[in-house]
């Protein structure tokens, strides 16, 4: 009889437990979690990527705005008359001795076009390092904002898996104890049986 009722006892526990070990296995979320986890680091990484990709485009077009605006402050320079009393030499002189006002060309309309075009391209290159840096900023808070989401997915996959190691061990423990139990109701009852038969 003693023998019976701890059994019974041992098979609803085991049944408890295995109850436990479906619930565990129908509910784990690891891999949904790793899943995020691995979603969340590929986005932040596409997004350091595009960041590396528009800073290198603005240091190109920052460095050909620099080279345009010293092009056309030189230029510029190089235009502009000489002040009303730069020399005092007759023309007939000037001209004679070679002097570069005197014996030049009249100023180039054409240059003069192609100077308000670097200007113009110049500007426009200002709005694109504009727009460039804008850009980056976005992606630089964005890039934050990723790895905000990047830690909260990683915090939530590594507690899913604490969580689910700690209860299987739990159940495993479980199991043992149960196995242990059953292995002295055999020998209680082996010797229960020896005892009689004597």
């Amino acid at each position: 009889l003693f023998g019976s009722e701890t059994r019974s006892e041992l098979a609803r526990r085991r049944e408890a437990l295995e109850k436990r070990t479906a619930y565990l296995e129908e509910n784990d979320r690891r891999e949904a979690l790793r899943t995020a986890l691995e979603d969340a680091r590929k986005h932040e990484g596409a997004l350091e990527q595009l960041l590396k990709d528009v800073l290198q485009r603005l240091e190109a077009v920052k460095g050909e705005t620099a080279e345009l605006a010293g092009a056309g402050q030189s230029d510029l320079l190089s235009s502009l008359p000489p002040p009303r009393d730069f020399c005092n030499v007759l023309l007939t002189d000037a001209r004679e001795k070679g002097c570069p006002l005197a014996v030049g060309r009249p100023i180039d309309l054409g240059a003069k076009r192609g100077a308000r075009a670097a200007a113009d391209e110049l500007a426009a290159k200002r709005v694109v390092v504009a727009g460039l840096e804008r850009e980056a900023k976005r992606l630089e808070d964005e890039i934050k904002s990723a790895e905000r989401a990047t830690k909260s997915a990683r915090r939530d996959y590594m507690g899913a898996s604490t969580s689910y190691t700690e209860e299987r061990s739990k159940l495993q423990d479980a199991r043992s104890k149960l196995e242990q139990l059953d292995r002295l109701v055999e020998a209680g009852e082996g010797g229960a049986q020896a005892a009689a038969a004597k």
